[in-house]
């Protein structure tokens, strides 16, 4: 709950009073202005002559019908004696509920409750004219101040004696009007409903003009306006929030990035990345704009310039009060006129945007839906409604798509008995998808284009009427996902920044950075592709690395594709003590870690397909190539010299070039993959590898392990985690291509790499305390304690050993904002004490 800090001064002990809406914004000091902005602090905090408000003489007298609200807004719902029905709405918002629980204690509630400084409290007051201008339906709001009344009853401490937005509820009329979704059961449920979406458009050009960039369906109510052929309906804009919202500082401005929150640019002259601001109508949008071309976004465009003269804009931001418009009103009237004047640049961008893939949904009805491929690769779409007499009745779409504009159009015919028609033999790099329904469905395909830009979806249970394979692409499924429609299924692609990075005793402190680039696609769930590109640098031994993994759903059928290249060069340093399970580390007689550290290039690349198998299972198999490269003038490992003189037919100073087969099985049933507290998980891989350069050489290569997690009590905090493994090589496998032990991987209390052979086998126990969950002005988290036992040997050709290897240790894990988790600790063996900073578990 928001508690009214303003200070009153009453003007009139019955009428009106002069008040600050929230003054505590204006408290922030300049550091606190340069991270957070300065915003609207001073508008929050200069007191404005405003009416008193009292529920029993307000409208001939009120009565509560409910207590309303959003994440963080609270309001009335009121109705007069003549029924109808009013609202009063915050200006000063909670924004707790939007936090997570588990960040409501922290500093980022009161970062949150300071940023609502950005939104400017009078913007609201300047809708109206610009609207009227428009025709664009809306309320007319007042501020006001709610007076310390008994007669708000049980709601009087949480409203009195603060500052409140009222208007009527339903500007639309007497008739009332329905929410988003109604509309959209509506619509769905006949063809003689629909969305007058040239309105819709007026009203969305308007929000691109104010800055409001919090339109998502919820913010909507609609009209009904009936007509010779139907009904339709058109939109009445609610809740004015955002309107002028003025971010600044470092950390809004980071926030505001492309890759992380782009929608909170803030409203300056020039809007930044307009696909970015308008984010939360990323659905309403595609919901109801698919209609439009590019002509009708361009008159639309026109006349809402036309509309929104100089005068009309000075009018509009002139009914702030006055003290307010001193204050923000000039510099927001030029950031509207240049927003204006800019508009048809950004709107057009924005259609661009919107036109790349586009969804048109029929009704449940059944209907004719008709792609006609015309000259110079367009594709027109037409929606008939079916007569009774199985005939062609009224138009309910037509738009024509452009190949410069267009990648892809998907036609839904949803319920009813739907008719597919496509005609036209101009071939068109357009992707066209029919996707049918529940009812029995046709298609007809009467064009010689490329079948491979045709797609057919349907059930292949139903007795649907289905074109060849030699004219579409067929994508029939038992599954009722296959021509399910989900009006929320877009997702922006996007771009993120990757940082890692940990310690151990042989690279000493490691860093890395990279990117993520998630591109989203039809019906392929999480994403069509994602691309994660690292690149590192080990501090101790100079070390480079960089690692691309891609994967991409869905790739080949219903294959998904993997790809990795790992790249460790050019200046990779790599532990190699020999071969065997009893090499020594002469680190107590002259000899340094240096003598053991080979550099060598080694570049291997994997492209495998894989999918599920049920629930928990999943198999791969593809290629995999490696390349290994060692210049002898670049060696500086005693070892590694002592080992080519021993073994020359190896030929270690060489470049070396594999290539071969690779597969792979999973089996998962973790609940968690990073902060696993039950089930298992067991990885086996195949390898086989034939050299392509000088000896020839050939290798097969088996690796498996299996871990498995129990935890104790209910709440479990005590878990044992339990992992064994092991691998055997055969044929003729290099150094490099040997089974290593030792280090974090598997060994802990060891250097890494620190045994090398053909066959190795290892066991890893952990036990994981979760000590306490905690919650900080900073972050909250959880606090745990590690405890582990490794143990583990290899085997080598010609040595004859029963040792194995055992390291301890213990250390702590930390997760704050249950975000990730970073581990540190140490590990002791009879050889070394090791210590290890790394992010998440080693399994």
């Amino acid at each position: 709950m928001i508690v009214f800090s303003g200070l009153v001064q009453m003007a009139n002990a019955q009428d009106s009073v002069t008040v600050a809406v929230a003054p505590e914004y204006e408290e922030a000091g300049n550091v606190h202005r340069m991270f957070l902005g300065t915003n609207y602090r001073k508008v929050w905090a200069t007191p404005v002559k405003m009416r008193v408000w009292r529920l029993n003489q307000e409208k001939g007298g009120l009565i509560i019908i409910k207590r309303g609200g959003g994440m963080q807004t609270k309001s009335l719902r009121l109705q007069d004696a003549t029924g109808k029905e009013w609202v009063l709405r915050s200006i000063q918002k909670d924004p707790q509920r939007v936090l997570p629980e588990n960040l409501r204690g922290t500093f980022a509630k009161d970062v949150l409750q300071d940023q609502i400084s950005t939104s400017h409290p009078y913007a609201a007051l300047t809708v109206p004219p610009l609207a009227a201008a428009l025709g664009v339906l809306h309320a007319k709001p007042e501020i006001v101040y709610v007076q310390d009344d008994p007669a708000l009853g049980e709601y009087r401490k949480d409203f009195a004696g603060q500052v409140f937005l009222f208007e009527e509820r339903e500007p639309s009329g007497p008739n009332g009007s329905d929410n988003t979704g109604k509309v959209l059961k509506k619509v769905q449920e006949s063809p003689k409903t629909t969305v007058n979406q040239r309105r819709v458009l007026r009203a969305r050009l308007l929000d691109m003009v104010l800055g409001d960039w919090d339109r998502h369906e919820d913010q909507w109510h609609w009209q009904e306006e009936k007509g010779a052929q139907g009904t339709a309906f058109v939109p009445v804009p609610r809740d004015r929030d955002q309107v002028f919202t003025l971010t600044s500082g470092i950390v809004p401005k980071v926030a505001s990035c492309k890759w992380l929150m782009p929608r909170f640019q803030g409203f300056h002259e020039e809007v930044r990345d307009i696909n970015g601001f308008n984010f939360n109508a990323r659905y309403f949008d595609r919901l109801f704009l698919h209609e439009l071309n590019d002509q009708d976004w361009k008159a639309e465009i026109e006349s809402v310039q036309a509309a929104l003269t100089d005068q009309v804009i000075e009018t509009a931001v002139r009914q702030m009060p006055a003290v307010i418009y001193a204050l923000s009103g000039e510099e927001i009237m030029q950031k509207l006129l240049s927003r204006r004047n800019l508009l048809e640049q950004e709107a057009l961008k924005y259609y661009r945007f919107l036109s790349k893939e586009v969804d048109v949904p029929a009704s449940d009805k059944g209907e004719v839906l008709q792609v006609h491929y015309a000259q110079g690769g367009a594709v027109e779409v037409k929606l008939f409604k079916k007569a009774k007499d199985g005939s062609n009745g009224p138009v309910l779409y037509q738009r024509v798509f452009l190949p410069k504009v267009t990648q892809e159009v998907r036609l839904y015919g949803r319920g009813g008995k739907d008719e597919f028609l496509v005609t036209g033999n101009s071939p068109s790099p357009i992707k066209v998808r029919l996707i049918g329904g529940d009812g029995e469905d046709t298609y007809q395909v009467q064009s010689t284009g490329k079948a491979g830009q045709l797609l057919v979806y349907d059930r292949a249970d139903e007795e649907n009427v289905l074109p060849t394979g030699a004219v579409a692409r067929l994508k029939t499924s038992k599954d009722s996902l296959v021509n399910h429609y989900n009006p929320r299924s877009f997702q922006y692609d996007r771009v993120m920044p990757l940082v890692s990075g940990g310690y151990n005793v042989d690279e000493g402190p490691f860093l890395g950075a990279g990117l993520l680039y998630t591109r989203h696609g039809f019906q392929k769930e999480p994403f069509a592709a994602r691309h994660r590109l690292m690149v590192g640098h080990a501090v101790t031994t100079k070390a480079l690395f960089a690692r691309y993994t891609g994967d991409f759903t869905k790739a080949i059928g219903q294959y998904d594709l993997h790809v990795d290249v790992d790249a460790k060069a050019p200046t990779n340093a790599s532990n190699f003590f020999g071969i065997g399970n009893e090499t020594r580390f002469l680190k107590n007689e002259g000899s340094s870690i240096k003598d053991y550290r080979t550099r060598y290039d080694f570049v291997s690349a994997q492209v495998a397909l894989n999918r599920s198998l049920g629930q928990h299972w999943r198999a791969s198999a593809g290629l995999q190539g490696q390349f290994y490269s060692n210049k002898a003038s670049e060696q500086t490992s005693r070892i590694m010299q002592q080992y080519n003189a021993v073994h020359p037919e190896e030929q270690v100073f060489s470049t070396k070039v594999y290539a071969g087969l690779v597969a792979g099985l999973t089996l998962d049933t973790r609940d968690n993959t990073w902060l696993p507290t039950k089930g298992l998980h067991w990885k086996t891989t195949f390898t086989g590898l034939r050299q392509l350069n000088n000896q020839q050489d050939a290798l097969g290569l088996v690796a498996s392990e299996l871990s498995f997690y129990h935890s104790l009590g209910r709440e479990a905090r005590l878990t044992l985690a339990n992992r064994i493994g092991g691998g055997t090589t055969v044929g003729d496998p290099a150094f490099f291509q040997l089974l290593y032990l030792g280090g974090n991987t598997n060994l802990r209390g060891f250097r890494n790499y620190r045994f090398a052979g053909e066959h190795m086998a290892y066991h890893n126990l952990e036990l994981r305390l979760k000590l306490f969950d905690f919650s900080s002005y900073l972050l909250p988290g959880t606090f745990g304690l590690v405890g582990f036992n490794d143990m583990g040997r290899v085997w080598a050709e010609g040595e004859s050993s029963k040792q194995w290897h055992h390291g301890y240790g213990g250390g702590f894990y930390l997760v704050p904002a249950q975000m990730f988790l970073i581990q540190a600790g140490v590990g002791m063996s009879v050889e070394s004490t090791t210590p290890y900073v790394a992010l998440g578990f080693r399994f």
